[in-house]
This record gives structure tokens, sequence and C-alpha cells, in this order.
């Protein structure tokens, strides 16, 4: 939201139909991306069918007859983009760590699917789209009372399976479209560069100019016959927070039980491991941990490491890495 701007983004989601969005654009600011809009179940519902027509925009029509014709089409995005965003939303590997992997989400046929829930539970919903449909589920109360802790996983998308069991039983099981454009590559997971025989890897799609072109710098072999431990040291870094990683504290959440990874790469075998945030040591690690979760506090922030390994007999501390918290 920082990148692209709010009065831009607004535009965007005007030209899907979104028009309850009608307060200026500072009042929503970046919170804008986290959903801090209130729209309706019916503007989601139709905007979603927008990634499963290939990037086209229709308006929602209301009829009993089979058979209209096409009501007037406008293109938001490319083929390409749309097929990326809705692979990411079908993907279960790409929600496993939010919401786990034997989740009601994990559909039998490919489905996008995308949640939400509002501060204080007052209302959940769930949209998903298959090759043939959009649906749409709302649960919670026309009054704003909370509901008793309904979330968008649970409630409304027990529903939305429910559904598409039924309409998938009347039309062929089908994968979502896949735009014969984009390239493949096989990228490390934690890097998303290039993968070396090191590497955890995955393949993925990536639109024709925007493959990587370097290869994963947390993986690479030392030598150690050439390079002397000090200078093999040197080239330690932070795995996690990346530089210039923007975090944002979950409104649905309480405060004390959201918390950030810092992280180290893998093929550091650390002794012990003191975790620095703004120059202050905030927990440490033994052995061969590589990580530490650490409470997430609003600001600007610079994290570190100080490690000790085996063949060193000083710790070695990792280039700081620059963070904000919104």
């Amino acid at each position: 939201m920082a990148f692209v701007g709010v009065q831009p983004f607004l535009n965007h989601l005007y030209q899907l139909g979104f028009q309850s969005l009608t307060q200026h654009p500072e009042h929503y600011g970046d919170g804008l991306a986290l959903g801090n809009g209130e729209v309706t179940l019916y503007e989601l519902v139709q905007a979603y069918p927008t990634l499963a027509r290939h990037g086209v925009f229709r308006p929602l029509r209301h009829t009993l007859v089979p058979e209209l014709p096409d009501t007037p089409a406008r293109r938001i995005y490319s083929p390409e983009v749309s097929t990326l965003i809705a692979n990411i939303l079908a993907d279960p590997q790409a929600r496993q760590r939010e919401f786990g992997s034997g989740t009601l989400l994990h559909f039998p046929v490919e489905t996008a699917v995308k949640t939400g829930t509002s501060t204080d539970y007052r209302d959940a919903w769930a949209i998903g789209f298959s090759h043939h449909y959009t649906v749409g589920v709302w649960m919670g109360n026309l009054t704003q009372r909370p509901t008793r802790g309904i979330t968008g996983s649970t409630g409304p998308a027990l529903v939305l399976r429910a559904i598409f069991a039924e309409l998938n039983r009347r039309t062929p099981s089908l994968p979502l479209f896949l735009s014969p454009h984009l390239q493949l590559a096989t990228i490390c997971q934690l890097s998303g560069q290039l993968a070396t025989p090191r590497c955890p890897p995955m393949v993925e799609s990536f639109l024709p100019d925007t493959v990587p072109t370097q290869t994963c710098p947390l993986h690479q072999p030392v030598s150690t016959a050439r390079v002397q431990p000090r200078e093999r040291h040197a080239l330690i870094q932070l795995l996690q927070p990346t530089p210039g990683l923007q975090l944002a504290i979950d409104p649905r959440l309480p405060d004390a039980r959201e918390a950030f990874p810092l992280r180290l790469p893998e093929n550091i075998e650390p002794v012990r491991t003191h975790w620095l945030v703004d120059g202050q040591q905030v927990g440490m690690t033994q052995s061969a941990e590589r990580q530490f979760l650490w409470p997430l506090s609003r600001g600007r922030h610079t994290a570190q490491a100080r490690i000790w390994v085996a063949d060193h007999a000083q710790p070695i501390t990792t280039h700081p890495v620059e963070f904000v918290v919104k």
C-alpha cells in the first residue's frame, strides 16, 4: 500500500465495483491493505470473478434465465497476473503456516479461497472460485454484536466447502486457468532467488520479465580450504528479517500473542546466539537453534544476531538489518 499509494489503490477498487468505500483516503491509510474498509458481500462476490475471468470485470446480474446478452466488460488485470493471484489463493502450502495442513480450505477440486474476520469477531466471510463458479458466504449479526469467536476459516469456510461440494457434483472437475505465457523457474523457498543444489527448492511461475536472475545467496558452498575462518564468518547474515521489511500488527489478535521469527541461515551451526533488536539483547538460544520469536513492537527497528560457533573464539555479530512494524 505504501508503494502504490492509498488513492490509486482506492481507484482500483472502484474499478472492481466497490462503491461502499466513500471515506477520504486518509481515513483508511495503509490499513486498507488489511481490510479496514467496510464493503458488502455483494461487492466481494461481484469483484472476485474478475480473477476467475482472466482479469475481465463484469457487473453482477440477477436472473432466472440462463442465457442473456453479455453485460459491458472491461479488463482490469492481464491473464498472467490473474493466474498468479488465483494460484496463490488456491495453494494449500501458501496458507499452511496460518491455517495448518488439515484445513477446511483444502478443497478436493482446485479452488481459490480467501477469508476475512473483523475485529472482535463481529462478522466473518469466505469467498471462493473454481473454474466455473464463484461463491461468497457471510456470517455475523446485523447489529454488529460480536459472534462467539467465528472466523472466516471456520464458520463461512465450512458452508463454502459444502456449497462447492454440491456444485462439483454437477460440473466436470477442471483446474483453474493457467496462462501459457508464464515462465517456470526453480527457486529457493527461503530467499526466492534461483536455487542452488543446497537450497530447499520449489518450482514457481513468473511473469515473463520477472524471473529471478540472481543465485540464492543463503546456500552458497564455502570452501574452508581457501577461506580463513574470520573471512568465512563475515558471510553470515540474518535470513529474517530482510532489509526494508514492513510488518503489520493484526488488529484481530491480542498484541501479546503476536511475534515475528528472527532467523539465521540453515548453513550456520551456532553454539549459542544472542538476539539483538535496536542494540539491546531480547533473547538467547542454545545449541543449533536458528530462530527466536520476537514479540512485535511498533516502530522502526534494527535486528542483529551475536553468534558463537565452534571454530571461532570470539562471537560474530551480523550486519544490522532495518525493518518496520506498523
